[in-house]
This record gives structure tokens, sequence and C-alpha cells, in this order.
């Protein structure tokens, strides 16, 4: 049997109009070379074809999260999204 893992997500909803985007973002202690992309699949979806800009996304989350440390003076660091 697998190991159970335990972990916290930030998450918001955006709404842009017709469309909305759930942004959940894992942070962590430690630099990583690449960001972890995790997609949560409805009950009864199949394959998880991502349907939006995906490099946008990622590149405006890490915009908002370099903004938010250099106004609070913050230190987090991007794990998953």
């Amino acid at each position: 049997m697998g190991r159970i893992q335990e972990s916290l997500f930030y998450r918001y909803q955006h709404v842009t109009g017709p469309g909305c985007v759930l942004v959940s973002i894992q942070f962590t202690d430690t630099a990583v070379n690449d960001i972890k992309i995790v997609k949560l699949l409805s009950k009864d979806e199949v394959g998880g074809k991502i349907q939006f800009d995906l490099d946008n996304h990622i590149n405006e989350i890490k915009k908002g999260v370099e903004k938010a440390n250099n106004e609070l003076s913050g230190n987090l660091i991007i794990g998953a999204i």
C-alpha cells in the first residue's frame, strides 16, 4: 500500500468573465528547479487536458508571489501549482 502524503495548498477562485480558474499554490522552504504542476480531475473526468494557457498562468502566479514578497518583505517559494 502507498504512503499517504499530507500537504497544504492555498487556494483562491479567480473569475474572469464567463470562465474561472481555481488558483492553488503550495509553498516550500527550499528553492526548487521546476515548479510541480498538479491538475485535479472532477469525478468523471478522464485524461485531464489543460484547457487554458498554462505558461501564462504560471508566470502570473510567479509575478504575484514576487510582488507580495517585495511588498511584504516575504520569502515565499512556490513548490507546486
